[in-house]
């Protein structure tokens, strides 16, 4: 654990945030203010109608001069990854193009998720890699540091802090005064490297859900708030996001996680998009099943896609059934959808 604190005492509600979950109607959340109050700004940019252009983003960083503070910077990088996935590509590009005077930014620290659009505040796992253009050398001379939160959460929970090492695709420590843990279905601690539940206590963690103690009492059973996402701890307490419980598939008794295919898939030149789902199975309970987009221009079978994924996962895992769509089921932030996602007809019969 790290910079575990005492959980303060609540004051006056502050703040009422609506949050939507994936699997439900959307809720409201208060709070005292706190970190909340600085943070929530920026956070519901990311679901603004229409979200700011990077270049127009770029332009009144450097009019308001907001170097050296972060609220205005977040404000306009949420408002852009929401609905535009690749925002944050085209908004260093502004910033190195214009060359404003931004450079003394702070480290910013983005949600995982961000290439596909999974995140709870961006839109996917930034991949340092095929991404040079936006890492410390070229913009703003700053850190991207992966981070982890939920509305529920202030929203921010853990993240790769910029003076310990950085483990690029996990979402870092808890920040100070925050404690979270992998649990089992009874809330019990697992050891690091097994799958459970992170569980959130801390001064971030919302006072409940308006108007619906029912609702609160299931998020927060034992003063732990149960984010309802899947991870595992490393042996250095780094915590890896492996998928959503609700999305967990069961495969002859196998646990199979969709977004470890996802990831497979998306290692294939073709693939834009992937959505990774149970189908039912007489005998096996469920099926792996995978709707794809592919990139413009580009072309690929579902025999090709599955033969590639059969190569890279275990035999009981890869998804026996594939089929390509032209775009999936997507809410206001760009997530997608899994609930939505369809199998052909043929698939159910």
């Amino acid at each position: 654990m790290l910079g575990v604190t005492t959980r303060p005492q609540r004051k006056e509600t502050t703040v009422l945030d609506s949050v939507s979950r994936s699997g439900g109607q959307p809720q409201s959340v208060p709070d005292d203010g706190g970190i909340r109050g600085v943070l929530t700004a920026g956070f519901l940019a990311g679901i603004a109608p229409q979200p700011p252009d990077p270049a127009q983003v770029a332009g009144a960083m450097a009019r308001h001069q907001a170097s050296g503070t972060v609220r205005e910077f977040r404000a306009g990088l949420y408002g852009c990854l929401a609905a535009r996935p690749d925002a944050l590509f085209e908004l260093c590009d502004a910033i190195l193009c214009a060359d404003h005077a931004v450079k003394s930014l702070v480290q910013l620290s983005l949600a995982p998720e961000f290439r596909r659009g999974h995140g709870a505040l961006a839109a996917g796992r930034i991949d340092e890699e095929s991404s040079p253009r936006c890492w410390p050398t070229r913009c703003c001379s700053c850190m991207i540091l992966e981070a982890y939160g939920l509305s529920e959460t202030s929203p921010i929970a853990s993240f790769n802090h910029p003076d310990r090492v950085r483990k690029p695709g996990s979402i870092g420590t808890p920040m100070q005064g925050v404690q979270m843990r992998v649990v089992d279905g009874e809330g019990a601690s697992l050891p690091a490297g097994e799958v459970g539940e992170i569980a959130i206590r801390g001064h971030n963690v919302m006072k409940g859900y308006w108007g619906k103690p029912e609702a609160t009492a299931k998020a927060i059973p034992d003063g732990w708030f149960r984010t309802g996402d899947l991870a595992q701890a490393d042996a250095d307490g780094y915590f890896h996001i492996v998928g959503r419980a609700k999305d967990l598939i069961i495969r002859g008794g196998y646990n199979v996680y969709p977004r470890e295919i996802e990831d497979v898939l998306h290692e294939h030149q073709a693939v834009a998009e992937v959505a990774v789902i149970g189908i039912q199975h007489a005998e096996l309970g469920e099926e792996v099943g995978a709707a794809v987009v592919l990139k413009p221009g580009a072309t690929a079978t579902p025999a090709e896609l599955r033969a590639f994924t059969g190569e890279r996962v275990a035999a009981y895992k890869y998804p026996r059934h594939i089929w390509l769509v032209r775009e999936l089921p997507k809410g206001p932030t760009g997530k997608i959808l899994h609930r939505e996602v369809q199998p052909p007809q043929d698939l159910l019969t």
